[in-house]
C-alpha cells in the first residue's frame, strides 16, 4: 500500500447538493484502450463514474451516515444510468456503495457519455488473468504458529476462480460464499455460477468453475497458500487457523483472441465481477469489521507496466478497495507475471493496495517473471515451485505471483490476531521493517532496488514489542496532490527497531531552520494545508528508545492563490438554483472553483461544490428546503483563493413534482418507446408513473411505475392509446405532464 488514504471530510456535498450542471462542462479523455476495443468491435463494456460525494465507509460515522452516502450516491447513479442509456448506451448495474455503474457502448454513445457533466470517468470493464510445506519455512511462519498465531478468528477472502471446500486441506474453513460472472450478464463469456445465474450468495456458489475451463484449479491452490492445514507430511499454509471466504469471480471464454495462445476454454474475471466480490467483503465483513476479515487475495491482473499509481484510470476499483482498507481490511494483489522490471500490472498498481512480487527459494532471489519497479512493489513472498491444494482433493506444483501473494494475505490473518487493533499501514510497516532484502540485479535504478521479503514472526514481534532500538531512517518521502493540499508518504525504516511514531519536519531550505515539526502516529503518510512558498521536508521515526534520523529531504512549492470572485449572484426557481459571477481579476490562475454553502451569514460550510475553469456560472439542484448562505472561491494547484461576495439562496417547502412534458412516441411492431422531459417545477421527482386510457383522459386501463428515467420501452398490444406520465417523490405524486396519442398497428 504504497500510498495510504488519508481523506480529509468537511461534509458530505450530497447534504445540499444533488446534481448539477456546469456550464462550460469539457468532455472528459476517453482510455486510448476504450476506443481500441470500441473501433475494433463496435462495442466495449464499460464501467461510468458518477459525480457524488464518496467517502470510504469505515471514515463515516455510524450506519446512519453510510446510509446517507448510499442513498445520495445511487440517486445520482440512477439519474446518470438514464442519461447515459438516453444517449445509446445499454445500462447494466449499479455498484452497492460506490458511485458506478456499468454499461455497454458504441462510439455514437461513448462520445456521448464522455460528454455528461455529472461523469467522472469511463473505463473499460477490462478482462484479468489468473497469475500464476517449504515456503512456509522461509517466511518463517512456524515459530509464529508455536506461539499461538496461526490465524485463528480471522478471515481471508479469496478473489478467484473459486475454492474446492471439500479438500482435505481446506475442510470447515469457507464460511461465506459468492459468485459474480459474466458481468452480470453484460458480458460476452459464459458465467460459470451454479445454476447459470450472473450473481448468487448461496451455499455451495463458489466452488471452482468447471474442471474443463482452463484455470479453475487456481483458487483452490491459491485458498491453500494462505490457510490450507494438515496437509501430507504436516504442511500448511500461512495462516492454517485461518477461515476462508470463497469469491468466484472468473467467466467462461473461447477461442484465440480471448485465451490468446492458451488453452481453449479459458477463465478471465471481468472488473465489474471483481468489484462486487470486493463489495461483497464489505458487506460480510459488517460495520467496524465486526467479523475480522483480514485480507483479500487477488491473484489476478493484466496490462502494465504501470511505473506510477494508476488511481485515475482504476477509478472504481479503488473506490471498492478503499471502503474495505477504512475498516482494517488490507486488499492484497499480485504484482504479475510478464517479468516487468518497469512497472506492475492493474490492479496491482493501485495505491491504497498491497502488491506483492515473487521470489524464488533456493538461493533466494528474485523470480524471472516477477513484474516489480521501485515504489510499486510493498513487498514481496515465495512465488516459484509452490506446492499446494488443486481440485479432485490433490495437490500439485504452481509458480507465479499469484502463489506468492496468498503468503502475504495469509500473513496478514496471523499478524492481526496478534495485533487486532492495528491497521493496514502499521501491519505492512511492521511487514517492510522486518522483511529481508532481496536485490534484483535487473533493476535499472542506482541504487539497485531491493524489496522486502516477508518474515512472519518478526514482523509479529515487532508489532506486540519484540522490536529493540531507535529505528533507522524513513525513506524519501513521495509528495503528491494539488498546491496546499499536500499528500506526503513515505516507506518503513528498513534498519533500527519498530517505530511506533513519525514526525513531519519542514524547512525553508535543505539543513536550513525548523519551520514546522508535526506528530502524525504510527502511519505512512497523512495530508497537511501548506501555505503559498517554498519547503523541504523530511521524516523521522521514533520509538521508546527515542527518534532515529531523519530521512532524505523533499523540496515542493505550493503556488500563488487566485483573487476573490465578484459579483456572485443566485437566481432560485423551485428547489433549483443558478449562480453566475465574473472571474477574479488579481492572483494568481484561476484553474477552478469551489461553492461554499453555510446556514448563518459568513458560518460554517455545510457543503462544499468544488468545479473546473473556465466556468463563470452553475446549476444546483435537488436543494432541501431552508435558507443558504453561498459564497464562491476561486482555486488553482495552490488551494482555495478568499471568497467572494455572499448570496442568499431561499428554497421552499417540499412540494410533489410538476407535471412533465411528454415526448412524441415511437413504435416498432408491437413495441413502444416513451420519453418525457423532467418536471422543471416542484420538487424534483425521485420516480415516475406512466398511465394508459383508450380514451382522452379516461379511467386508466394500465399503471406503470419507473425508476427515475426519462424513457421506457414497453409492449403493447394493437390499438389506440392515450398516455400521460406523473413524476412522483416522498411528498406524493404529481400533476399530469400532457396526454400523447400512440396508435400500435
Amino acid at each position: 500500500m504504497r500510498t495510504p488514504v488519508r481523506l480529509l471530510l468537511t461534509l458530505l456535498v450530497s447534504a445540499i447538493i444533488g446534481s448539477q450542471t456546469i456550464s462550460t462542462q469539457a468532455g472528459l479523455t476517453v482510455p486510448a484502450e476504450l476506443t481500441a476495443q470500441v473501433t475494433a468491435d463496435g462495442v466495449a463494456p464499460v464501467i461510468i463514474g458518477v459525480r457524488a460525494a464518496f467517502v470510504p465507509e469505515g471514515q463515516l460515522d455510524g450506519p446512519a451516515e453510510v446510509a446517507a452516502q448510499r442513498d445520495a450516491m445511487h440517486a445520482a447513479v440512477d439519474t446518470a444510468m438514464g442519461r447515459a442509456a438516453a444517449a445509446g448506451a445499454v445500462v447494466g448495474q449499479r455498484f452497492e456503495t460506490i458511485p458506478f455503474f456499468t454499461a455497454r457502448v458504441d462510439g455514437g454513445a461513448l462520445a456521448a457519455i464522455a460528454a455528461l457533466d455529472d461523469v467522472t470517468s469511463i473505463a473499460l470493464d477490462s478482462l484479468d488473468r489468473p497469475l500464476l510445506g517449504q515456503s512456509t519455512t522461509i517466511v518463517n511462519a512456524p515459530p509464529a504458529w508455536a506461539a499461538g498465531f496461526t490465524g485463528t478468528g480471522w478471515h481471508v477472502a479469496i478473489l478467484d476462480t473459486g475454492v474446492e471446500k471439500t479438500h482435505g486441506f481446506l475442510l470447515n474453513k469457507v464460511v461465506s460464499e459468492a459468485c459474480y460472472s459474466n458481468a452480470g450478464g453484460g458480458g460476452t463469456g459464459t458465467t460459470v455460477c451454479p445454476g447459470g445465474v450472473t450473481a448468487s450468495t448461496e451455499v455451495g456458489s463458489g466452488v471452482p468453475c468447471s474442471s474443463s475451463i482452463d484455470g479453475c484449479y487456481h483458487g483452490t491452490h491459491v485458498a491453500g497458500i494462505a490457510a490450507g492445514s494438515a496437509g501430507p507430511g504436516g504442511i500448511n499454509g500461512v495462516a492454517p487457523g485461518a477461515n476462508l471466504l470463497a469469491m468466484q469471480v472468473f467467466t467462461r471464454f473461447t477461442g484465440s483472441a480471448n485465451c490468446g495462445s492458451g488453452p481453449s476454454p479459458c477463465a478471465l474475471s471481468y472488473t465489474s465481477d471483481q468489484i462486487l466480490g470486493l463489495e461483497r467483503v464489505l458487506a460480510v465483513a459488517g460495520p467496524g469489521n465486526t467479523n475480522q476479515i483480514a485480507s483479500v487475495n487477488m491473484s489476478l491482473g493484466g496490462g502494465g507496466p504501470y511505473a506510477a499509481p494508476c488511481d485515475a484510470t482504476q477509478a472504481a476499483r479503488k473506490a471498492a478497495i478503499d471502503n474495505l482498507l477504512s475498516i482494517g481490511i488490507a486488499t492484497v494483489i499480485a504484482t504479475g507475471n510478464n517479468g516487468f522490471t518497469t512497472g506492475v500490472s492493474a490492479p496491482a498498481c493501485i495505491s491504497s493496495a498491497v502488491s506483492v512480487g515473487s521470489s524464488t527459494k533456493t538461493p533466494e532471489a528474485m523470480s524471472s517473471f516477477t513484474n516489480r519497479a521501485p515504489g510499486m512493489v510493498d513487498v514481496i513472498a515465495p512465488g516459484s515451485s509452490i506446492t499446494s491444494s488443486l481440485p479432485g482433493n490433490t495437490f500439485g506444483v504452481l509458480s507465479g505471483t499469484s502463489m506468492a501473494t496468498p503468503h502475504v494475505a495469509g500473513m496478514w490473518a496471523v499478524l492481526k490476531q496478534a495485533a487486532p487493533t492495528l491497521g493496514v499501514a502499521q501491519i505492512l510497516g511492521a511487514a517492510q521493517a522486518t522483511g529481508v532484502g532481496i536485490n534484483d540485479p535487473l533493476s535499472i535504478a542506482a541504487p539497485q532496488a531491493v524489496y522486502q521479503r516477508i518474515n512472519v514472526n518478526a514482523a509479529r514481534l515487532a508489532l506486540t514489542g519484540g522490536g529493540a532500538g531507535a529505528p533507522g531512517a524513513p525513506g524519501t518521502p513521495t509528495i503528491s496532490g494539488d498546491g496546499s493540499s499536500v499528500n506526503i508518504n513515505w516507506t518503513a525504516p528498513a534498519t533500527g527497531g519498530l517505530p511506533t511514531s513519525y514526525t513531519v519536519i519542514a524547512r525553508l531550505t535543505p539543513g536550513g531552520g525548523v519551520v514546522a515539526a508535526l506528530p502524525v502516529g504510527n502511519v505512512l503518510g497523512t495530508s497537511v494545508g501548506a501555505p503559498n512558498g517554498t519547503f523541504h521536508v523530511t521524516v523521522q521515526a521514533s520509538n521508546a528508545s527515542g527518534p532515529g534520523p531523519e530521512s532524505p529531504g523533499v523540496t515542493f512549492s505550493v503556488p500563488v492563490l487566485p483573487g476573490a470572485p465578484t459579483g456572485l449572484g443566485a437566481d432560485v426557481h423551485g428547489n433549483a438554483a443558478t449562480f453566475t459571477w465574473t472571474p477574479p481579476t488579481t492572483g494568481g490562475t484561476t484553474t477552478g472553483y469551489v461553492l461554499v454553502a453555510s446556514l448563518s451569514a459568513g458560518g460554517p460550510p455545510i457543503a462544499t461544490l468544488p468545479m473546473g475553469a473556465p466556468a463563470t456560472g452553475v446549476v444546483v439542484s435537488s436543494i432541501p428546503p431552508g435558507t443558504y448562505f453561498v459564497r464562491l472561491a476561486a482555486t488553482n494547484s495552490g488551494g482555495a483563493g478568499p471568497l467572494s461576495n455572499e448570496v442568499t439562496v431561499s428554497v421552499a417547502v417540499p412540494q410533489p413534482p410538476g407535471p412533465p412534458t411528454m415526448n412524441p412516441a415511437a413504435v416498432s411492431g408491437g413495441s413502444v418507446m416513451l420519453s418525457w422531459v423532467a418536471p422543471t417545477t416542484g420538487t424534483a421527482p425521485t420516480g415516475y408513473l406512466v398511465v394508459a386510457s383508450v380514451s382522452p383522459g379516461g379511467t386508466p386501463i394500465a399503471t406503470l411505475p419507473v425508476g427515475n428515467v426519462t424513457g421506457i420501452s414497453v409492449p403493447a398490444p394493437s390499438g389506440t392509446y392515450f398516455i400521460r406520465v406523473h413524476g412522483t417523490n416522498t411528498i406524493g405524486t404529481g400533476s399530469a405532464s400532457n396526454e400523447i396519442t400512440v396508435v400500435v398497428p
